[in-house]
């Protein structure tokens, strides 16, 4: 998938995602890839992170008992 660095401002960075960009994310400047600017295009690439999600899932486990 394509995104588009649309603009950055106080630490984050606006980015336009999909063909026709009509999914606009802010991001952390510190999450793009370094020398990422304005104007710039990204691909994006989506990766499951299996430890994460046992994380959450443990996480919201507990806060259905009351935690």
């Amino acid at each position: 998938m394509k995104a588009y660095i649309e603009r950055i401002y106080g630490g984050m960075a606006r980015v336009l995602f999909g063909d026709d960009e009509s999914v606009a994310v802010d991001v952390p400047v510190g999450e793009l890839p370094r020398g990422a600017g304005e104007g710039q295009v990204l691909s994006t690439k989506f990766l499951i992170d299996d430890a994460a999600t046992a994380r959450r899932k443990a996480r919201l486990a507990r806060l259905g008992d009351g935690e």
